[in-house]
C-alpha cells in the first residue's frame, strides 16, 4: 500500500490501475470533447458570414 499522486489516496496493484483507466480515459474522452469543440466552433464561424 502506498500514496497514489494523483488522488493522495491508498490503493493496491488493482487499484493503482484502476485509476491509471480512469486517468487514460479522461484524457482520451478530454481530446473527444475538444475535437468536437472545435467543430462547433467552425460551425459557428460558418453561419457568422
Amino acid at each position: 500500500m502506498k500514496e497514489h499522486k494523483l488522488t493522495s489516496g491508498i490503493y493496491d496493484a488493482q487499484g493503482e490501475m484502476d485509476v491509471h483507466q480512469q486517468v487514460m480515459d479522461s484524457y482520451s474522452h478530454g481530446t473527444l470533447e475538444q475535437r468536437h469543440q472545435d467543430e462547433m466552433d467552425q460551425q459557428y464561424e460558418k453561419t457568422k458570414k
